[in-house]
């Protein structure tokens, strides 16, 4: 067939390719004809061979034997010449079946082999007389007793050993028939194979009156029968004693099995008991390991409550703070020294990714952060603890030593701090305290060359001279704010006006992000303005010390001075007093002014008091725009239930954080903070803190 394919694609390239090749037309149209000519003739041959070969093919029936390699014919031995000369059969790969054929048969098949020249296998199974004579005449094989006897002998043997490698005695005597069965399919299948029929061998019943034969053309007797039981009996008696010795051996095996398990037994239940004793042992030591631990860790809320008892009454001392406000501003610096510690882990620069650029082809670059070095730390009165810890806490987890100079009017707090820093394994010199006048001191730190940075919370006037003074140092400041809160017509006032009451009054109003202006829109300010009052009426005047106190003294009696005139200017200047303003020593009243000009004090200064402007607004716009008009721009607010109108309003407003139904008095001591225009410069917060008391540095490398 592949021959045949090949000279098909020969002829049709001779067709073809002369057209396809630039060759002249006599010579196109000669070698076409030629090519024409031979796949004629090809064809012709190809189907007169095909025919031959399939009418000497109905004459036999061939079929493939075992493994692929044997040919056997059953019929005619004239298909013999056909498979050898035209299917390209090796002869001696042939064999030819005369078993159901008769004495003329064998003559013709060898007539045929000499005629050949060739020996191919005549394979004879007599089934008359004449067939088996003439079988012997010419010398063929023949199935006589001897034969079988060494094929099944031969059979038995191996199978009888190869079933008793994979079987137990108690499984053979348990199912001798299966037994028998299974050794009869083996032998049978390798007889038919060698052309012989095994009818039925039953091992079981193999005696010597067993008269079954092994074909059905009785050319065994029962003597050959008797053999077979005698080969099967050897087999048996060799399976038995390979069974007993199996067997015995076995029993040695489980014996000896059974010793190491005790053994092991043993020896497990040694270690177990001895891991008994080293647990307890362990539990006990352990027991008392979180027993002192648990003593430590009692003894240490013990001394950190102290030491925060100590802070708070150190806080009412020293500023006549009251004492919630001073147990609130001791727990605010705990959390801001928390937040500190934990942005300490997260210290961390950058990938840069320099391959980006045809330049940067095989190296790397990080960056990271580095120390400034000496932070200068200068904090007001206010908030002695909290705002020292919004400085010290980042410095230090940033890598910085300190210097501190805590406002002159409340310097015990600092001290305090310093000693607890010290106590808790600071490395002395990482915190020192410079207490003083503060212009001097001021003066030294921004011209002080070993100092890198200032961070200063105070009022503008000194925070500009400092920055004009620092030259190259980094600067950050926290200079104050006239805070101002917008409330829209849809606001809900059971909400703001509270917020906005304690906004304005909490730490007698002075704080620097304090409620100080407040504009209300036209339509709600009668109500805003009566419902105000009345919540501001409620607040109790007393001892800083007594719980019950809202409103106490401010920090000196100068400064109870200054906001008393402060008031005084802005009803000379059309200002409607609604409540308070009364001054008595340090302590001012609560006092709420209507209608104030931008330009008194109380409307475009920080007041740092108890005191509180309300102005009306048509539109929001306008609101935004008075606002905006101040100096100062630390944080503001909005109450409205108007998405839209409420960050339009962040986006006009021009201040360093804007808050949305909240006053701008909110804060808590992980968000950045700070401001803009004369607010300051710099973000706090100890996450950004750390930001600004860093630098970054980067670093490349050549990989290749």
């Amino acid at each position: 067939m592949v021959a045949a394919i090949l000279w098909l694609i020969f002829c049709l390239a001779l067709l073809i390719g002369p057209f396809v090749l630039p060759l002249a037309a006599p010579v196109q149209l000669t070698i076409a004809a030629i090519g024409a000519v031979l796949l004629v003739l090809g064809s012709a041959v190809f189907l007169v061979t095909k025919l031959y070969v399939r009418t000497r093919a109905n004459q036999a029936f061939v079929r493939t034997g075992r493994g692929g390699n044997l040919v056997v014919v059953d019929g005619g031995a004239l298909v013999i010449p056909v498979l050898h000369e035209v299917v390209r059969v090796p002869l001696e790969t042939i064999r030819l079946d005369v078993d159901r054929l008769g004495a003329d048969a064998l003559v013709t098949a060898d007539k045929l082999r000499a005629d050949l020249k060739a020996q191919f296998y005549i394979r004879v199974q007599p089934n008359s007389e004449d067939v088996l004579n003439a079988a012997r005449s010419l010398g063929e094989k023949t199935f006589n007793l001897s034969a079988i006897e060494e094929l099944v002998k031969d059979k038995l043997d191996s199978t009888l050993r190869s079933v008793a490698a994979t079987r137990t005695l108690d499984e053979l005597n348990a199912n001798r028939e299966g037994f028998a069965a299974e050794v009869k399919s083996a032998v049978e299948a390798d007889l038919r194979f060698n052309g012989l029929t095994l009818e039925s061998v039953t091992i079981s019943k193999l005696d010597q009156t067993d008269t079954k034969l092994l074909n059905p053309n009785n050319v065994f007797d029962a003597q050959g029968l008797r053999r077979i039981a005698e080969i099967t009996q050897q087999a048996l008696v060799a399976r038995n004693e390979i069974e007993r010795a199996a067997e015995e051996a076995r029993k040695q095996k489980d014996v000896a099995t059974r010793l190491k398990i005790l053994e092991q037994e043993r020896i497990e239940a040694e270690a177990e008991a001895i891991n008994k004793t080293r647990i307890a042992e362990a539990a006990a030591e352990e027991k008392a390991r979180v027993a002192a631990v648990q003593a430590q860790k009692e003894a240490e809320a013990r001394r950190v409550q102290i030491d925060q008892e100590q802070q708070v009454s150190q806080l009412e001392v020293e500023k006549e703070r009251r004492l919630q406000e001073a147990r609130l501003e001791a727990d605010r610096a705990a959390w801001t020294l928390l937040f500190s510690a934990e942005e300490a882990h997260r210290l961390a620069g950058e990938v840069v990714p320099l391959d980006a650029h045809p330049g940067g082809r095989n190296r790397w670059a990080m960056t990271i952060r580095e120390p400034l070095g000496v932070i200068a730390a200068i904090t007001p009165f206010n908030f002695p603890l909290n705002l020292s810890m919004h400085k010290i806490g980042p410095a230090l987890a940033a890598g910085n030593t300190v210097v501190h100079k805590p406002a002159t009017t409340t310097p015990l707090s600092a001290l305090a701090l310093v000693q607890l820093f010290e106590e808790s394994g600071l490395p002395p010199g990482a915190l020192n305290v410079v207490t003083g006048p503060g212009g001097e001191i001021g003066d030294a730190f921004v011209t002080h060359p070993g100092i890198a940075m200032v961070t200063f919370t105070g009022s503008p006037e000194v925070g500009v001279r400092m920055r004009s003074l620092a030259g190259m140092k980094r600067v950050t400041l926290e200079l104050g704010n006239n805070s101002a809160v917008i409330i829209e017509p849809d606001a809900n006032l059971d909400a703001a006006i509270p917020r906005c009451v304690t906004g304005a009054f909490a730490h007698s109003g002075q704080v620097c992000i304090s409620v100080q202006r407040i504009f209300v829109n036209e339509n709600i300010r009668s109500e805003f303005t009566d419902r105000f009052l009345a919540a501001t009426g409620k607040l109790t005047l007393g001892h800083p010390h007594d719980p019950s106190t809202d409103i106490s003294s401010l920090i000196t009696i100068p400064e109870a001075e200054r906001v008393e005139h402060w008031i005084a200017e802005a009803t000379s200047a059309g200002a409607r007093l609604l409540a308070g303003g009364q001054r008595r020593r340090a302590t001012i009243t609560p006092a709420v002014l209507a209608d104030a000009p931008e330009t008194v004090s109380l409307s475009c200064r920080e007041a740092f008091g108890p005191v509180v402007t309300i102005n009306s607004y048509a539109h929001l716009d306008d609101a935004i725009a008075s606002i905006n008009r101040s100096d100062y721009g630390l944080q503001a607010g909005i109450y409205t239930r108007d998405l839209d109108r409420a960050f339009h309003a962040a986006r006009r407003v021009h201040v360093g954080g804007f808050m949305i139904n909240e006053v701008p008095q909110y804060r808590v001591d992980n968000m950045p903070y700070g401001g803009v225009k004369l607010s300051g410069s710099g973000r706090e917060g100890p996450r950004y803190a750390i930001e600004e008391m860093t630098e970054p540095k980067l670093i490349t490398w050549n990989v290749s």
